[in-house]
């Protein structure tokens, strides 16, 4: 089994968790989201819905 170190959420500070987590090492994603247009950096699941997304929708409208 392969381990990894943790990336960091540049948003929480948290540990960003690898998805799918049931999956063998070779078969996830240890990068996260990337957290622009909130911030410049890499960010967790959590911070991507609650931060990240909503900056993006209301960003969207804005072009309009």
């Amino acid at each position: 089994m392969t381990t990894r170190k943790k990336e960091t959420c540049c948003i929480c500070r948290g540990d960003i968790e690898p998805t799918p987590p049931d999956a063998p090492a070779e078969y996830q994603w240890w990068q996260g989201n990337n957290a622009e247009p909130f911030m410049d950096g890499r960010c967790c699941d959590e911070c991507n819905m609650q931060f990240v997304l909503p900056a993006r929708i209301k960003l969207a409208g804005n072009l309009r």
